[in-house]
């Protein structure tokens, strides 16, 4: 099993270090984990790539840049799917706790801490994430597929409404949209609309609800299609 991983840390054979212990455990739980080292925050911002795990240090001594404070405050949801921090500073495991880490490794306890979570991260999440990638031109958008709620054209744009509550508006046709996501259990219910099912709450008649105050109508020309994909055999009966 193939899972990409990003490690951000200032010192560069510290960073190489990591990354043979990391594979080395990887191959304990039956991971492979392809590793790309970084020194500092602004090169993993500006790289392409998506990276299914994060791991970085609290502190980058040249820069005097806080790990903490930048993955709190800069993480963008679409680059990496799981954080795990390696620091010296132990007295900040409970600060570190509010950006969601899968664990705190110590580096005074390097390999015990690392295997730990490496195996933590077996256990949670038997299968690597997968990402889609979503794109504009000649720009390419990464997405956890289970992040997106739907997505709704408006002339040459398409908005792309998240699971937290954010939004991203990127130029496309909802056509090329429907083709990248058709193998992560979307579904189109209207020219403008395409949906997770895995957020739906509820189908009454020839509407969708993804909660109490969020709907979406399933057009005449895709609801047959919709209620078979949906399960819904009685079509004649809720037209």
């Amino acid at each position: 099993m193939k899972t990409t991983v990003a490690i951000l840390a200032s010192d560069l054979t510290f960073a190489k270090q990591l990354a043979e212990k990391i594979k080395c455990y990887g191959k304990k739980y039956r991971y492979y984990f392809k590793t790309t080292c970084f020194q500092n925050p602004e090169d993993i911002q500006t790289d392409q790539s998506p990276f299914d795990i994060l791991v970085m240090d609290t502190q980058f001594k040249e820069t005097e840049k806080d790990g903490i404070k930048w993955a709190y405050e800069q993480k963008p949801a679409e680059k990496y799917y799981h954080l795990i921090y390696v620091s010296g500073q132990e007295e900040r495991v409970f600060e570190a706790f509010k950006t969601g880490p899968i664990a705190f490794v110590r580096k005074n306890f390097l390999d015990d801490d690392l295997e730990q979570a490496i195996k933590i991260y077996s256990e949670r999440f038997p299968f690597a994430p997968s990402f889609a990638i979503l794109p504009e031109g000649r720009k390419r958008h990464f997405f956890m597929p289970d992040n997106i709620v739907y997505l709704h054209s408006n002339g040459h744009y398409i908005e792309i409404n998240l699971f937290d509550g954010a939004e991203k508006v990127i130029r496309g046709k909802m056509d090329v949209m429907e083709d990248v996501l058709a193998g992560y259990g979307f579904l189109r219910i209207h020219s403008s609309y395409l949906i997770n099912l895995k957020h739906v709450k509820k189908v009454d008649r020839k509407k969708i609800f993804f909660s109490d105050e969020e709907e979406s109508i399933i057009s005449t020309k895709y609801r047959e299609g919709a209620w078979e994909r949906l399960g819904i055999y009685n079509y004649e009966e809720m037209t």
